[in-house]
């Protein structure tokens, strides 16, 4: 019969055959019942419902594939593949992976989350994802791209020569030291730098992704910094006061 509702419907009758063939319709499932009698005419009961059923699945499943969550770039080969397929009629059993279309993983059992290597080099990957319902109907080729970007940017960073707070002393450019001493230390202060804040020229390249930040610090370990988008010129503050120093020249007070 075709469907639960359906009325039951000969097949084979009055016949010692074991086996037969049977066409049906697409997306519809069918159920078979047997009963046999032996050579002195006795005939069994047919069993209470049915002995087995199929379903008439002519129509491949249909599904997507999103590798590392949608993101443009990555810098590792290995990422990470979210699946999705449906099958209307047998449902989806199993899929398989490739990097060319051309050579392709072997079948396992589908999930919704696959661990995948790239293996294309670096620039533009595709990756590809076929399924099969458990009729053995293939789905077509599903696919999804991202770029591979496993070398670090170039640059530079100067600092131009336009520093923002130098002043000149406009009085007297000694200092005395020691008042009780005999010698008195004139010291020649030609500039004095207070709160230095630096324009900074900056230069990066990138031959595939582009560069995406930067990060600044006066530390070597760049302890306490953070990465912010990339720019050519940015105003910076140095640490400290920059002092710069003439000559230290001792001589005896008059009289002495």
């Amino acid at each position: 019969r075709a469907g639960l509702g359906g009325g039951w419907t000969d097949v084979l009758s009055s016949t010692t055959n074991t086996s037969t063939n049977y066409t049906g319709a697409n997306g519809l499932t069918y159920y078979f019942r047997t009963r046999a009698n032996d050579v002195a005419g006795n005939v069994g009961d047919w069993p209470p419902d049915y002995d087995t059923f199929t379903v008439v699945d002519a129509n491949a499943p249909t599904g997507t594939v999103v590798i590392n969550s949608g993101v443009a770039n990555t810098n590792e080969t290995s990422v990470i593949l979210t699946l999705s397929a449906s099958d209307s009629g047998s449902g989806v059993a199993q899929m398989s992976f490739s990097n060319d279309r051309s050579s392709w993983s072997a079948w396992e059992s589908y999930a919704t989350s696959k661990v995948w290597t790239l293996s294309s080099g670096e620039g533009s990957n595709t990756v590809y994802v076929r399924y099969k319902d458990n009729a053995g109907n293939i789905s077509a080729r599903f696919q999804d791209d991202i770029l591979l970007d496993i070398t670090p940017p170039v640059g530079s960073v100067t600092i131009a020569p336009v520093i923002a707070g130098m002043s000149e002393s406009a009085s007297d450019r000694t200092l005395q030291m020691g008042a009780s001493s005999a010698q008195i230390y004139t010291v020649y202060l030609p500039f004095i730098i207070k709160s230095l804040q630096a324009n900074l020229i900056l230069t990066a390249t990138d031959g595939a992704s582009g560069v995406g930040g930067m990060l600044i610090s006066n530390n070597m370990d760049f302890s306490g910094a953070y990465w912010e988008v990339y720019t050519s010129q940015k105003s910076w503050g140095l640490i400290g006061t920059l002092v710069r120093t003439g000559k230290c020249i001792p001589h005896k007070r008059v009289g002495d």
